[in-house]
């Protein structure tokens, strides 16, 4: 009997494990402009995991959402310089 796996569920359900799955190119994997972090990018990714393709495409936005607890204070506060993995100054 032979059967196509579509996604990593599939592939836990009929063999118990998601060792020899691998994602598969198609058409429907497209790059999105989603900023990683929200709610749209994540959605994105739960739609690829679905489809069985690979969740990152080389052409996704590079931008991130970086979400931080921010108290009032009377001290001073340090500024951090955030850059993406290329190198790229996001926010000061």
């Amino acid at each position: 009997m032979s059967f196509q796996i579509q996604n990593v569920f599939e592939a836990i359900l009929r063999l118990g494990h998601d060792e020899d799955f691998r994602p598969q190119i198609r058409e429907s994997w497209q790059p999105t402009d989603a900023v990683a972090g929200t709610s749209q990018k994540v959605e994105i990714l739960r739609h690829r995991l679905e489809l069985g393709v690979p969740l990152f495409h080389p052409n996704d936005n590079q931008e991130c959402v970086c979400l931080s607890n921010v108290y009032q204070t009377k001290t001073p506060v340090c500024v951090v310089k955030v850059r993406h993995h290329r190198g790229a100054l996001l926010s000061e």
